[in-house]
């Protein structure tokens, strides 16, 4: 199981998951695990297709 690097983190991150983006809301202290706004549960790296940092990209 992959790990999420330092480049994810709750403050700008935005995430796609099944073609929606959402907000991370919390990352887990192993960084095994995120959980985004709007889901519930939470998310291994493979979940994810797509992030980013940039202001703009958050809806």
């Amino acid at each position: 199981m992959k790990k999420f690097n330092k480049q994810f983190n709750t403050t700008t991150t935005s995430v796609k998951i099944e073609g929606d983006w959402y907000k991370v809301s919390e990352i887990h202290d192993t960084r095994f695990w995120i959980k985004v706004k709007g889901l519930a549960g939470s998310f291994q790296r493979g979940h994810i297709k797509k992030f980013t940092n940039k202001v703009e990209q958050l809806l």
